[in-house]
């Protein structure tokens, strides 16, 4: 697992602006063999060595701060990081770390893009299954639903409505799901064309859990707090297990978005 994260701003703007780049997996020093991707096949072999430090060559002095880890047979190989955390327009400044948590945004998608195959795949699944089997029973949906599958959402060609636009994005436990709710009672609107759209990947937090462990998610359906809750931690648990776990960084990432409220929720998108 190789993770980079930058931080990239003018001098004078106090926002930044954070990329991380991801690639799964990087093979060891001495190339031989061929490791296993997920799905089975074998990839290709890769110098940690001179992985390193063409990463630090792509970033050095060409963004604000950078981080990277490199981890191999799960174990930490290599971690590197230069430049700054915040600069004086985001006072204080100060240097970056390798420690320095970072919030990732939408790389996110691509971890649970890897979790959703997975899970899938040892369930005997494909891309090509059909999703509504795996909603809750009590939730609106339009007819057209029925013809959507994961590879509509994971290659965003749903044609679902557009998330800013129906989505209440209101995080107070207990309407989490209002959003979700609202796309699938609409339906299917849009061209199935690509078109990059947060709501796919936030119905995969709903699905998944439910191609899992569907008895539990569906014992909670009537308390909307306990339904959200017993999504989001299966759903976390799963990127832990078959992301994070096998890369050796299984408890040194925080999957937990924090509400005011004191609950925890974790989101897919």
């Amino acid at each position: 697992l190789v993770a980079a994260t930058t931080l990239a701003a003018p001098p004078q703007k106090a926002k930044q602006v954070q990329q991380v780049v991801l690639a799964i997996p990087a093979q060891g020093a001495a190339p031989a063999g061929g490791a296993e991707n997920l799905a089975g096949a074998p990839t290709i072999n890769c110098d940690l060595a001179e992985l390193a430090e063409n990463l630090k060559a792509k970033f050095h002095d060409k963004c604000m701060g950078y981080q990277i880890a490199i981890f191999h047979d799960g174990k930490l190989y290599q971690e590197i990081h230069g430049g700054v955390a915040r600069n004086s327009a985001n006072s204080p400044a100060r240097s970056i770390s390798a420690s320095d948590r970072l919030e990732m945004g939408s790389v996110s998608k691509t971890l649970n893009a890897i979790a959703t195959i997975k899970v899938l795949s040892l369930k005997g699944k494909t891309v090509d299954e059909p999703i509504s089997p795996y909603l809750p029973q009590g939730w609106s949906k339009h007819q057209s639903i029925s013809g959507l599958k994961f590879r509509h959402l994971l290659s965003h060609t749903s044609g679902l409505e557009e998330f800013s636009t129906i989505d209440p994005q209101d995080y107070t436990p207990g309407k989490i799901n209002q959003g979700i709710k609202n796309v699938l009672a609409k339906g299917v609107v849009h061209p199935q064309t690509s078109n990059y759209n947060n709501m796919n990947y936030e119905l995969l937090r709903v699905l998944v859990p439910y191609l899992v462990d569907s008895a539990a998610m569906k014992a909670v359906e009537g308390n909307e707090k306990a339904h959200e809750k017993s999504l989001a931690n299966c759903f976390a648990g799963l990127v832990r297990q078959h992301v994070f776990s096998p890369a050796g960084v299984g408890t040194k990432v925080y999957l937990n978005d924090y509400h005011p409220s004191g609950d925890d929720y974790k989101f897919a998108r």
